[in-house]
């Protein structure tokens, strides 16, 4: 018995030993050129696709620094200019920072998209387009503008 629980243990060390799961996982994507935001899709309660904010006069642009570790966003939704930044934090991760505006008055589209990026969290690069999650909100859709190969 004691035999067979020794053999046991060491066949189970043996495979753990082996394991693959010390291989260091490639780092995250960063994005290169300028990306304009094109849409606002919104979660339901149960987080599903439920409606979807086009902004085809947007000239939101964002810009990822690989160097500084920083995405940073500027222009208008819709009629309010709008800066900002997210601090890049490895495995597609967002902290945002400060978002801020050039006027107190907003269209419907500016305050959505505001709230949307005061809430990003995380980023996924698609073959066109950048997704960024708006924690409990959705995601915001980006186009490239002028990507580096």
């Amino acid at each position: 018995m004691k035999t067979n629980l020794i053999a046991i243990a060491t066949i189970a060390f043996a495979f753990t030993a082996c394991n693959d799961n010390d291989d260091v996982k490639p780092e995250a994507e960063v994005p290169q050129g300028s990306w304009k935001l094109k849409a606002l899709h919104h979660f339901d309660k149960t987080g599903k696709d439920s409606a979807i904010t086009n902004l085809p006069n947007s000239t939101v642009l964002i810009s990822f620094d690989k160097a500084n570790n920083l995405a940073a966003f500027n222009g208008k939704p819709e009629q309010v200019i709008i800066n900002g930044s997210y601090k890049m934090e490895g495995d597609y991760k967002l902290v945002p920072g400060t978002v801020s505006s050039d006027k107190s008055a907003a269209s419907e589209g500016d305050i959505k998209t505001i709230d949307f990026l005061k809430t990003g969290y995380k980023y996924d690069v698609k073959k066109d387009s950048i997704i960024i999650y708006a924690k409990n909100k959705g995601y915001m859709v980006y186009s490239a503008v002028n990507p580096l190969k």
